[in-house]
């Protein structure tokens, strides 16, 4: 067992609020026809316990965060890099940080919705 850490896009007009997309069931993104895999990492404990604050953030801490939908923006994505950039100096990590910082704001460009979810 162990933490799979997913990024969605999906059009914006599948968007009904920051956790919330038009086809969201109460499991985890098996069952979202409409969100698409743009990134994937395994026990990424930085980046789910960011995505985490700003869920608390926003909704309380009254659920357990597993298998909830974030929404992404892009100042999300200008703060997660700072930590990123500052926590890190292993040269592989930062590679694969910046493709998907890269990928993340070509999605936005591109009139996509971005979403975190963590599985655990």
């Amino acid at each position: 067992m162990g933490l799979d850490c997913y990024v969605f896009k999906t059009k914006l007009q599948n968007v009904i609020d920051d956790e919330t997309v038009s086809d969201t069931l109460k499991h985890c993104k098996f069952q979202r026809l409409t969100l698409e895999e743009v990134y994937y990492w395994r026990k990424n404990y930085v980046l789910h316990n960011f995505f985490e604050k700003i869920y608390r953030e926003k909704f309380g801490d009254e659920e357990e965060f597993n298998c909830k939908l974030i929404r992404i923006r892009p100042v999300d994505i200008d703060n997660l890099k700072l930590i990123i950039f500052n926590k890190y100096d292993d040269i592989d990590t930062l590679r694969e940080y910046a493709d998907f910082f890269k990928k993340a704001k070509k999605q936005l460009k591109d009139g996509f919705a971005l979403f975190y979810e963590g599985w655990y």
